[in-house]
């Protein structure tokens, strides 16, 4: 049985503490309160109480006084201790006394249940060691790290289509395994792990999400059959499993449930298909690609056969040309609908895999790069970011991801942009007008309507900025395209000059030599250009 007691100045917490937490579901029989020191102790010499919540910070003596006076007292049991204060001397002094947790208020009712499971437990092991003996509780614990350690090994490759060696290590190990049965695995991919690591701390995270998976997967606390794999930005989890696929589907659904529940990660979970335990490693590695490349299946519950079943047809692309219209436009909500639909239609279809959106993403960045090479800005330095690093990592993980990335990118690039508009020169604006309406028939009089100025005037402003006349920075920039036409040998001359803003091949040729000397017919050759005949 296991008894605990509150201890807060403040009357309206210790209710708070009482009445928020499952203490029933957590095993605990009895809950005492106390609100100061002198009544803690006082229940504490009279009642059998092993588990300790008590605030720091009180005014007839602090809980960390409590806390070494329970261990001078030699009593058995944990302690659980809360603070508004994240002070490393109090916590440096909890660790030195033994305090088994300690949490920030205001409390989240969440992590303090976690960390009273990972209390208990341990107060569960101690109560155990009195009653049977070390000898007994020894060999309990350590047949859950020994069936643990052989787990491990199986999904490392180490008994794959050997089943006599799995079945020698078992018997050496003097595990109750049936190696003749089939198991189940159910592998777990939680990811978004920001707000719960930010909320738990990573080891009180990883604690939960065993615990979480051992009591609805396999029906106890105690953990002999999950393995957990910290990988940075996702945690993988495994359980090996004994009972029939019926039940573990109602399982799993429970785990989606209480997981989202009490998370804000996202759990996608994959159910295997019963094998032998020499074949263990090998559907591992399949349901983790199915994990990591199933985007369609993110979030969900699903299992590996159907995955394994779905065929892909066709291709999975998005309209570049489209795209680029509405980039020049910067019509993010359009952009941002149209990929948002794109992507609906590529999970309906089952076309949606972490390479569909690693395509879509880099035809998105390279058009977004592009419009920002028109106006000078570097793009790698505007991205070059933690943020922008992170959103563009998960983007490939799912649908939702990705239209983060997106309106992120979007948002910054366009950002950009417009600042840079702003601060552009008279001569810089006008420059890129050229660049992007040099095929038209552009010149002052067209130009200086765009910004909505004198033509004369802004002749004069953009011959002092560049020492230049409008007239033949239009003529320089078309004949600059030209001459790249002209290494191209599919293209007649007379149909670049119309490409390049000319109406007049004679005129064009007239021009082109004033630049560079040379006629086009000349400059070609020079190249060394086999071309169709002009």
């Amino acid at each position: 049985m296991i008894n605990a007691l509150i201890v807060d100045d403040d009357m309206a917490t210790v209710e708070v503490v009482r009445n928020a937490v499952h203490w029933k579901q957590l095993g605990v029989e009895n809950v005492s309160k106390a609100y100061n020191i002198e009544q803690a102790k006082k229940i504490l010499l009279n009642e059998p109480i092993n588990l300790v919540i008590s605030d720091v910070e009180m005014p007839m003596g602090s809980g960390l006084d409590l806390l070494r006076w329970f261990r001078e007292q030699k009593m058995d049991g944990e302690f659980l201790l809360l603070t508004c204060h994240e002070d490393f001397s109090y916590a440096s002094e909890a660790l030195h006394n033994r305090a088994a947790e300690y949490l920030l208020k205001p409390f989240d009712v969440d992590v303090m249940e976690v960390a009273l499971r990972r209390i208990i437990i341990r107060i569960k092991e101690q109560q155990a060691l009195k009653k049977n003996g070390e000898l007994g509780v020894w060999v309990k614990d350590n047949y859950d790290e020994v069936q643990l350690s052989f787990w491990n090994s199986v999904l490392e490759g180490r008994f794959e289509e050997k089943p006599q060696q799995a079945a020698q290590e078992i018997a050496k190990r003097q595990l109750t395994l049936d190696p003749q049965a089939d198991y189940t695995l159910i592998v777990g991919r939680l990811t978004n792990l920001a707000k719960d690591e930010a909320r738990f701390g990573r080891g009180l995270l990883l604690f939960a999400v065993k615990n979480v998976f051992s009591e609805l997967l396999c029906g106890r606390p105690e953990n002999d059959s999950i393995l957990c794999n910290d990988r940075h930005t996702e945690i993988l989890v495994t359980a090996i499993c004994s009972e029939g696929q019926e039940k573990l589907q109602e399982r799993c659904t429970l785990l989606m449930k209480q997981t989202e529940s009490i998370m804000n990660s996202i759990l996608t979970v994959c159910i295997c298909n019963p094998c032998r335990v020499e074949n263990l490693y090998s559907m591992h590695q399949e349901a983790i690609q199915a994990l990591v490349h199933n985007v369609a299946d993110y979030g969900t519950c699903f299992h590996l056969s159907d995955a394994q079943a779905e065929t892909i047809n066709g291709s999975f692309t998005l309209d570049t040309k489209k795209l680029e219209e509405s980039v020049f436009k910067r019509d993010k909500r359009a952009i941002l609908q149209y990929v948002k639909d794109h992507l609906e239609e590529g999970m309906k279809t089952k076309q949606l895999s972490i390479e569909s959106l690693q395509s879509a993403r880099q035809t998105l960045l390279q058009i977004v790069y592009v419009e920002l090479a028109k106006a000078d800005c570097k793009a790698p330095d505007l991205f070059n970011n933690e943020v922008a690093q992170e959103l563009s990592e998960k983007s490939v993980q799912s649908m939702m991801d990705f239209i983060r990335w997106a309106n992120y990118l979007l948002s910054t690039a366009f950002s950009k942009l417009e600042l840079t508009a702003r601060q552009e020169t008279i001569s810089q604006k006008v420059h890129r007008y050229i660049k992007e309406h040099y095929a038209e028939n552009i010149d002052r009089n067209s130009i200086a309507e765009e910004f909505y100025v004198n033509p004369e005037y802004l002749g004069k402003i953009y011959k002092r900025e560049t020492g230049k006349n409008l007239k033949d920075a239009v003529s320089e920039y078309r004949i600059q395209k030209a001459q790249e036409l002209l290494s191209h040998p599919n293209i007649r001359i007379g149909e670049i000059a119309m490409e390049v803003g000319f109406d007049s091949f004679a005129y064009f040729s007239t021009i082109f030599k004033k630049y560079t000397g040379t006629t086009p017919n000349e400059y070609r050759k020079n190249l060394n250009v086999e071309t169709k005949e002009d």
